[in-house]
C-alpha cells in the first residue's frame, strides 16, 4: 500500500481547553477521498491545520506521503500539501488570478508554474477568469480560484475545509469533478464538510468526530445517525 497519511498515537488540545484528540490513529493510502464530517468544535479544522503542518500534535506523529511532518522543513511540507481554508479567499497576493494560482509553484521553484496555473483553472472552468483581480470576483468564483491555487503545484495530500460552500451547482459539480480526479490520480484528498450528500459524491469513507471520540465508516454504511 502506497502511503497517503498516517497519523500514530495523535494527542492534541489548546491550552486550558480539553483535548481535540487522543491517541488518534489513522492510516490511508495514496488516493484515498475523505470526508470529515462532525459537529462544530469538536476540531475538524485543527486536524487539517495539523496534517499542513500550521500545528504540531501534543503528542503522536504525522506523515505525509512518507515524510515525518515533526522533522520536516516548511518548503518541504508545502511541496506535499494544498490547503483551501475556510479564509482562503479573502487572502490574496496578488493582482491577477493567473498570478495568485501559479505563485505556490513559483515559490517552489517548479519548471512552468503559469502553465501549472492555467492548466488549474482549466480543471475547475474559470480559464476566463486568467487575467481579472480576486478580489472584484465574487464568493464563489474566489473560492474556486483557492482551489487552483492549492492544486496548481500538484501536491499529494489536498486538504479542504468546506471548499463547497458558497458555490452555485455548476460549480459544486466543477470542484466534486476536480477531487474525483485527484484521487485517480493518486493525491489523498481530507474534505471538512457538513453535507453529507457531498460527502458521498467525493469520498469512500467519512471521518466522524463526535464528543464520544473519532470513527471511521465507509461511505456505503453511513445513515447519518
Amino acid at each position: 500500500m502506497t502511503a497517503g497519511v498516517e497519523i500514530e498515537g495523535l494527542s492534541f488540545g489548546y491550552p486550558g481547553q480539553p483535548l481535540l484528540f487522543s491517541g488518534l490513529d489513522l492510516s490511508l493510502r495514496a488516493g484515498t477521498g475523505l470526508a470529515v464530517l462532525g459537529p462544530n468544535g469538536r476540531g475538524k479544522s485543527s486536524l487539517l491545520r495539523l496534517l499542513s503542518g500550521l500545528e504540531r500534535p501534543l503528542r503522536g506523529r504525522i506523515r505525509v506521503a512518507g515524510l515525518d511532518l515533526s522533522h520536516a522543513l516548511a518548503r518541504d511540507v508545502a511541496r506535499l500539501v494544498g490547503m483551501v481554508a475556510q479564509s482562503s479567499d479573502r487572502q490574496f497576493l496578488r493582482a491577477r488570478v493567473i498570478d495568485e494560482v501559479a505563485l505556490g509553484a513559483r515559490t517552489l521553484g517548479l519548471a512552468h508554474p503559469g502553465m501549472l496555473a492555467q492548466g488549474a483553472l482549466e480543471r475547475l472552468g474559470i480559464a476566463d477568469l486568467a487575467p481579472c483581480h480576486p478580489l472584484d470576483l465574487d464568493a464563489g468564483r474566489r473560492r474556486l480560484v483557492a482551489l487552483a491555487a492549492a492544486v496548481a503545484h500538484r501536491p499529494r495530500l489536498l486538504l479542504l475545509d468546506e471548499a463547497q460552500r458558497g458555490l452555485d451547482r455548476l460549480n459544486r459539480g466543477f470542484l466534486e469533478r476536480l477531487i474525483q480526479s485527484e484521487t485517480v490520480l493518486g493525491t489523498t484528498v481530507l474534505a471538512v464538510t457538513h453535507d453529507t450528500d457531498f460527502a458521498r459524491r467525493i469520498a469512500s469513507h467519512m471521518l466522524l468526530v463526535s464528543q464520544t471520540g473519532v470513527e471511521v465508516r465507509a461511505c456505503k454504511d453511513w445513515s447519518g445517525g
